[in-house]
């Protein structure tokens, strides 16, 4: 039996410090790994960043390449930004984090959605302090987000985030993420997704709710029960 308790105690050990070894070599290669292993560099094609007289437009898709963009306009033509618009299909959530930040620069600006916000860009437009002013036209877009940190996943030095990326979808998705990016914005939203017999942040498809919608909710002009209609089995 000593020997069995023996063998048990160092196999403990080895996986243990096996464990450990990982871990660090994880996150060294986390933080040796080029930038573009979690973001582009450069905004991507259908994207832009301008200004139109005292708005700063923002379209396309929310990466590293688009914060840099911003960044550098904001360095140039902060003081006359009043308020901000966005149209984004989404992107990577920690660069809309790192757009987040940029844009604190100019304060509790206005954030208008004149056409469209999804995904990522929700994160954006929750974690934004000034008011939000959605388009009765537009539509917003909740879902489970599809994890991926960059394009480059066949690049050895891409393994770590490769890792990250493995870990991090083996839970249901990112309804734990959207969740509260949601009741930010909106504190009726959470009960609207749980009449839903398939929760919509479970899904990939999602919920799509018009400015209409979406504003005629939060103000208590129509009840969660009558958006039911918009929950992801309608779809099917």
């Amino acid at each position: 039996m000593s020997l069995i308790r023996s063998s048990i105690f160092y196999a403990v050990w080895i996986i243990a410090i096996g464990v450990i070894v990982f871990i660090v070599i994880w996150n060294l290669l986390k933080l040796t790994e080029p930038a573009y292993c979690t973001w582009s560099t450069q905004p991507s094609v259908n994207s832009s960043v301008s200004v139109n007289n005292d708005a700063l437009v923002i379209k396309g898709g929310i990466d590293g390449g688009l914060v840099n963009a911003v960044s550098s306009i904001l360095d140039q033509s902060a003081d006359s930004i009043k308020r901000i618009q966005i149209t984004s299909y989404g992107g990577v959530t920690n660069s809309a984090d790192d757009l987040v930040f940029a844009v604190a620069r100019l304060g509790a600006v206005p954030i208008e959605v004149p056409l469209t916000c999804q995904s990522a860009c929700i994160d954006f437009l929750a974690k934004t302090r000034g008011p939000k002013i959605i388009a009765p036209s537009a539509l917003l877009m909740f879902h489970s987000g599809a994890r991926s940190s960059g394009p480059k996943r066949h690049d050895l030095r891409c393994f770590g985030s490769t890792i990250s990326d493995f870990f991090a979808n083996l839970d249901s998705g990112t309804r734990h993420e959207m969740l509260p990016w949601a009741a930010a914005l909106n504190d009726k939203l959470p009960g609207l997704f749980s009449l839903c017999p398939t929760h919509p942040l479970d899904t990939q498809s999602g919920m799509f709710l018009t400015g209409q919608e979406y504003n005629d909710l939060r103000e208590g002009r129509i009840k969660a029960e009558s958006l039911i209609v918009k929950c992801p089995q309608a779809h099917t």
